[in-house]
């Protein structure tokens, strides 16, 4: 495994402790989406070749999402009894390739719904007491969970780890920074699921604090609101919060290295990790570019007049061989014309690392920005839905490739940005230049890092909480805001008024 450097490592070096024992990890990991699953997994085998014992857990929210990228971690994969709701009303009505803006009615009606599925899958999961039992007797030192679902921190509460590690699989969304005290001002930091940089103008900043509030809302009103009655009640707790639970964990670790976002706050305890990938190498008959778009959003379901476009693209660049992620074909591999294969399955990293790799067509996932991005290599993203647009817009303000609005297809779409992708050296030239910046980001290499912070978090230290904790995290939102000062300056303005 390819161990990248992370940007903010260095400051789990502040304390040198030295911790001989192997800790004890347990990683919460809902079956939201494969690339959900493999950043957890290569986190956990990262983990156990540093001589920690961890253990995956894996809810099943969707049964169809596949485990094979955990390969020395323990597996524990338990049911939450949801049959196939999730995938079906996450990836349907609207589609992937259909207007995915959080202020669309039927997204906010979506994400409602995807809501109130976890919540539910929470409370599925708490029914299992055997469960519960057993993995509290296994007495586990530090507990890693993701952000999108706050059930995980207080089932590791519960069974008592009090040493929390949280995680985001993406770029950090602006939840997890707030909740540990860093506000995010969002007249330049664009949100997570916002297709802005941060040059916004004030209509962009509109929408901009409109999505914040919607997802927000529908994050703590739903969901979170349920997981603290239940955590209450079986907490024996008079009263039960999980963000702030949340806000002690000992640090965050985010799939992401500053220069690859837009600038924004940040703090000592928020620890950037992007690059864990790997090494292999495959034969190629020449150069190729790959187009995939993701595991959730098929090739096979694009609309006719977009997958025309793309084959259009493949005619014009007949020098180039084009390897499509096609789903419903019936072999493994199949040769469609002289220079476009089809794959149901693509081993993605074993083809981007190839020396004959050129670029990537694909959905602006983050997994995929980044393999390609470590390996030199431009891209040309078609945002589909959550982070994918705001990913777009570092990529794109970046010089590291283009953008192609999924709204706005025309018959020539593709052959314009092939063309302009490999006829234009300034975004290879710049993907270079990123892929040295990622290698060389850090003194310290990803794996010791981690390593050494999950070991920290195993030896109990209060360290973080006494010194890298913000006081606004505590603090109410009037007194972060200087709102006390009205009481002063009012009352002043009177008598000076008088």
């Amino acid at each position: 495994m390819l161990l990248r450097h992370a940007f903010h490592g260095i400051v789990l070096l502040l304390i040198m402790f030295h911790f001989s024992e192997t800790a004890k990890v347990l990683q919460f990991v809902p079956t939201l989406s494969y690339s959900h699953v493999a950043f957890n997994a290569k986190l956990a085998d990262l983990l156990v070749t540093k001589n920690n014992n961890v253990t995956v857990l894996l809810v099943d929210v969707d049964s169809t999402v596949s485990a094979r990228s955990i390969e020395l971690a323990e597996v524990i994969r338990v049911s939450a009894n949801m049959s196939d709701y999730l995938p079906k009303t996450l990836w349907q009505n609207p589609g992937p390739f259909e207007d995915a803006s959080p202020l669309n009615p039927k997204i906010m009606l979506k994400l409602t719904r995807v809501a109130a599925i976890l919540a539910q899958a929470c409370k599925n999961l708490l029914t299992d007491t055997n469960l519960i039992y057993e993995l509290k007797n296994r007495n586990y030192d530090v507990g890693v969970v993701e952000q999108y679902d706050m059930c995980g921190i207080g089932f590791l509460k519960l069974i008592g780890v009090k040493s929390i590690v949280w995680l985001s699989a993406t770029a950090i969304y602006r939840m997890q920074p707030e909740t540990i005290g860093v506000n995010y001002p969002l007249s330049y930091v664009p949100e997570l699921f916002a297709p802005f940089s941060d040059r916004m103008n004030i209509f962009e900043r509109t929408l901009n604090g409109g999505i914040a509030v919607v997802t927000e809302t529908i994050h703590k009103l739903l969901p979170i609101a349920e997981e603290n009655r239940l955590f209450k009640r079986l907490s024996g707790l008079k009263q039960y919060n999980l963000f702030a639970e949340a806000s002690y964990s000992k640090f965050i670790v985010t799939n992401t290295l500053p220069f690859l976002d837009f600038a924004a706050p940040t703090a000592p305890n928020i620890l950037s990790v992007a690059g864990i990938t790997k090494w292999r190498y495959i034969a190629s008959r020449g150069p190729f570019m790959v187009v995939t778009f993701g595991s959730i959003a098929k090739t096979q379901d694009m609309p006719r007049h977009m997958l025309r476009s793309l084959h259009n693209a493949f005619d014009v660049f007949t020098d180039l061989t084009f390897i499509v992620k096609m789903e419903n074909i019936s072999s493994d591999i199949m040769l469609y014309s002289s220079n476009v294969f089809y794959a149901r399955w693509l081993p993605q990293i074993d083809l981007i690392c190839h020396t004959n790799y050129r670029g990537i067509i694909t959905h602006g996932g983050w997994s995929s920005v980044l393999e390609s991005l470590s390996y030199g290599r431009p891209m040309i993203l078609m945002p589909l839905f959550a982070d994918h647009f705001k990913n777009a817009k570092v990529i794109e303000q970046k010089g590291l490739g283009l953008v192609i609005d999924k709204t706005k297809i025309a018959s020539d779409t593709f052959t314009l940005s092939v063309e302009e992708l490999v006829t234009n050296q300034r975004y290879t030239q710049n993907s270079a230049k990123f892929a040295t910046m990622l290698r060389h980001a850090s003194p310290a290499q990803i794996g010791d890092v981690v390593a050494h912070g999950i070991k920290r978090a195993a030896g109990g230290s209060t360290f973080p909480e006494r010194h890298f904790r913000l006081r606004s995290a505590n603090w109410p939102v009037w007194r972060n805001n200087y709102a006390d000062l009205l009481f002063v300056l009012i009352p002043l303005v009177f008598v000076i008024s008088y």
